[in-house]
């Protein structure tokens, strides 16, 4: 029978095996601060730095905190207007406001000047048509209800016998050209002069 090497416990000899042996406490402690790496480094980190270091990161925090302070102080401004931006901006559309509108009543006023004088062209053309197909001569009259209807159906100018400022054109004579509404010529004159009108006379 082969004898267990001394200081070996065999398994079947019934005897209990010495627990296993505790390392020091000074393992524990070089273990622990291995892995220590919080406020005590920081600060054993802040005690090996030196006075100039210190001084440098005092200014780069000063820094960035006047840096965060503008930035701040930027976004506020841009939360609203001021009372003289307001001001100025509402001169300014008044200004362009003074230009156009002058220019856009000029040209609606020049627009209904040539809408008359395309109804001016279609009552002599209408006065003609009905003096050739009624036999009519130099000189005879023609009522309203005559040359409207050779005009085209559903206008204005069928419908009222009068222009878009709603002044009436009155009746016709043949072999006569019609004249400008005199409400109308006045009305327009600033941008439609005699010479506008011609060949047509006004009233």
């Amino acid at each position: 029978m082969s004898r267990a090497p001394s200081g070996v416990i065999p398994r079947d000899s019934g005897l209990r095996r010495d627990p296993k042996p505790v390392p020091p406490r000074a393992f524990w402690r070089s273990r622990n601060s291995k892995k220590t790496t919080g406020w005590h480094q920081r600060c054993s980190i802040q005690r090996g730095m030196s006075a100039m270091d210190i001084v440098d990161r005092n200014q780069t925090n000063n820094r960035e905190q006047k840096v965060i302070t503008m930035f701040k102080y930027i976004n506020k401004r841009r939360e609203g207007f001021t009372l003289v931006e307001i001001m100025i901006v509402v001169a300014i559309i008044a200004l362009l406001a003074a230009i156009a509108v002058p220019g856009f009543l000029r040209a609606r006023k020049r627009s209904q000047a040539t809408r008359i004088l395309n109804d001016l062209r279609m009552i002599d053309s209408a006065v003609d048509q009905y003096a050739i197909e009624t036999n009519r001569t130099t000189g005879n009259p023609v009522a309203i209800t005559d040359w409207t209807s050779y005009l085209k159906s559903g206008t204005v100018l069928y419908n009222t016998g009068n222009d878009l400022l709603g002044h009436p054109y009155g009746p016709q004579v043949v072999d006569t050209l019609p004249k400008v509404p005199t409400a109308s010529y006045a009305g327009l004159s600033d941008v439609a002069p005699a010479e506008f009108w011609s060949p047509y006379p006004t009233q």
